[in-house]
């Protein structure tokens, strides 16, 4: 069985890794940034002033 210690390292911004003596350290993969959605573009942006059946001229 392998021997294994956690090392946190203040320099690297807190974040621990693991260390498993012998075969050299392995860090955690980063963490995904989630991808905005559809709905985050209409609270952005807000909703349309004009009525659906009704459009601007220019559309």
């Amino acid at each position: 069985m392998p021997v294994t210690e956690v090392i946190t390292d203040s320099a690297a911004l807190g974040v621990s890794r693991l260390l498993d003596v012998g075969t050299g350290p392995t860090f955690d993969a980063p963490t995904p940034v989630p991808v905005p959605t559809a709905s985050d573009i209409v609270e952005e942006w807000g909703r349309q002033s004009f009525p659906a059946s009704d459009p601007p001229s220019n559309w």
